[in-house]
């Protein structure tokens, strides 16, 4: 298990509301959304150095996939990250394996890719690799 000493600075990166949510859902996902960062920061507070949101467009784009074409899709977000220089139980078995249709995806394996991507945003937009 990772350990983080208490005085290691936390940035936290996340993905902002899409426009396209229906009914309800925008409202209960910014809720939610508000809810966790307002606890997160509340913990981390101390240590915190950044907290960054992007809009899915941005994450789109670090992946390579923000082209019309490709806007509404999850497909070429998972494909990206297929792509990438990653060692971890999601390339070596569990996307890898089960990821045979390609208009099926297992169920949250987006939102794993997502959170990959605001990942790496984060770090290409804001220095931290040049």
């Amino acid at each position: 298990m990772l350990k983080i000493s208490s005085d290691t600075p936390i940035y936290i990166s996340s993905e902002g509301l899409s426009y396209g949510s229906k009914g309800d859902a925008a409202l209960n996902l910014a809720t939610y959304k508000g809810v966790l960062l307002s606890k997160l920061y509340e913990k981390y507070k101390d240590r915190l150095y950044g907290l960054y949101t992007y809009s899915p467009i941005t994450l789109k784009a670090t992946a390579g996939c923000a082209a019309k074409n490709k806007q509404t899709s999850k497909t070429p977000m998972i494909d990206a990250f297929m792509r990438e220089p990653v060692n971890n139980k999601f390339h070596n078995g569990l996307i890898a394996g089960d990821f045979i249709n390609k208009t099926a995806y297992i169920h949250c394996i987006d939102d794993i890719v997502d959170s990959y991507w605001a990942l790496i945003t984060m770090i290409k937009k804001e220095g931290f690799i040049k």
